[in-house]
């Protein structure tokens, strides 16, 4: 009896187990992004009719005179469904409905999230600002209740303008504005072609390039299942292709030239440096790995990564030319040129588990005993305040 009992209890565990499985199974196998009988009813039916959609024209690659990653997903809906999608272009600040490719500063659920955009700190190039001293900041009254929302700082006086003309005029002459805050994708070619320099990010106030979906409409349940799979394949390249139009745009490179900068592998020399450059196993690792990754991606350049032995050795090699391009985050003084690169940097001060010292400021380290990494720019600019103790490392 007990053992007809225990082979009892074995099948039905077999059998939880089976359906357990194929419960998982058929979840795992289920496409979510697979069209229904319905949609794809909706498509045969619809293939000579003209899908209307409205999308901007006038940002930076958003969508501008036609092109961009909103054009871009446009051709991708037609060449696989066949769709005929007729784009109906707007301005920046006009009102639209629904089925829109647009900008938001707040997501919906049903949004489809092309890119996300952060605000900058703009001022004329060639200039030294000290940001922590009152300064007056131009914004657009379109983007006021965002940016308050989230900088607090009290030295920044705002000053509201209710177009983008009037804004450039004034930063232009500085009459009455040093620095303008305005979303930086959107308004790249401006900041290029003006030379103007990026003086702080903020990467906190964003803003979202974005396809609002109809409500009950199958052609935006069609484009919604089709953005997953143009997402995770065909995005990036996207994106990358049109900030890089919107550079040579900008800077007025031609595409001879453009090709002749892509011919070349550049030669990058470096120490390792942790956390910012490193090579472990053959690969060149760290914060600016990233930065240059995602240069390389945008422009399609190659770099060759050279590790030097020692800081010496790495100098000799710069003062050589043996190198075309190095992060100078050290004391060098050098025949390079300097590009800013609009990476901001930012410093702990770290103390021993249990010190309870109260550190708000440079200042609060007034008379103590410091350590910073050997012949950088963080060690001339303590030591140039003269009221620390600098202790230098390799």
């Amino acid at each position: 009896m007990k053992n007809k009992k225990r082979i009892i209890i074995i099948s039905a565990i077999i059998i939880i187990f089976l359906i357990l499985t194929t419960i998982i199974t058929m979840s795992f196998l289920k496409d979510e992004n697979k069209l229904t009988v319905a949609e794809k009813q909706w498509i045969n039916d619809n293939i000579s009719n003209v899908q209307n959609v409205n999308i901007i024209n006038n940002v930076d690659i958003a969508g501008k005179s036609g092109s961009g990653i909103f054009y871009d997903f446009i051709k991708e809906i037609k060449n696989e469904y066949n769709i005929t999608v007729n784009p109906i272009t707007y301005n920046k600040g006009e009102e639209v409905g629904s089925r829109s490719f647009k900008i938001v500063t707040e997501l919906n659920d049903n949004d489809l999230v092309f890119k996300e955009e952060h605000f900058a700190l703009v001022g004329n190039n060639n200039k030294v600002y000290n940001l922590e001293e009152e300064i007056n900041v131009g914004i657009l009254n379109t983007d006021e209740n965002l940016v308050k929302n989230y900088i607090k700082e009290a030295n920044i006086n705002f000053i509201n303008y209710d177009d983008f003309d009037s804004l450039l005029n004034d930063i232009k002459n500085e009459e009455k504005i040093k620095f303008i805050l305005v979303p930086l994708d959107e308004n790249m070619s401006m900041v290029l072609s003006k030379d103007y320099k990026i003086y702080k990010h903020y990467s906190d106030i964003k803003k979202y390039f974005v396809y609002e979906i109809a409500d009950n409409d199958p052609f935006s349940s069609i484009l919604k299942k089709y953005f997953s799979i143009y997402k995770s394949e065909k995005l990036e390249e996207s994106i990358n292709n049109n900030i890089l139009n919107a550079l040579t745009t900008a800077l007025n490179i031609s595409e001879k030239e453009l090709t002749n900068i892509q011919a070349k592998e550049y030669n990058y020399g470096f120490v390792n440096n942790t956390p910012y450059e490193v090579i472990t196993s053959g690969n060149y690792g760290g914060i600016l790995s990233l930065y240059l990754q995602k240069f390389s991606s945008v422009t399609n350049t190659d770099f060759k990564f050279t590790k030097y032995k020692n800081y010496n050795d790495f100098i000799e090699a710069i003062k050589n030319e043996k190198v075309d391009i190095y992060f100078n985050y050290y004391d060098l003084d050098t025949n390079f040129k300097t590009v800013d690169n609009g990476i901001p940097i930012t410093y702990d001060i770290l103390t021993k588990k249990g010190d309870n010292t109260v550190i708000n400021s440079i200042e609060s380290l007034r008379n103590k005993e410091v350590y910073v990494s050997d012949n950088s720019y963080l060690a001339k600019y303590l030591k140039e305040l003269g009221f620390l103790k600098v202790n230098t490392y390799k």
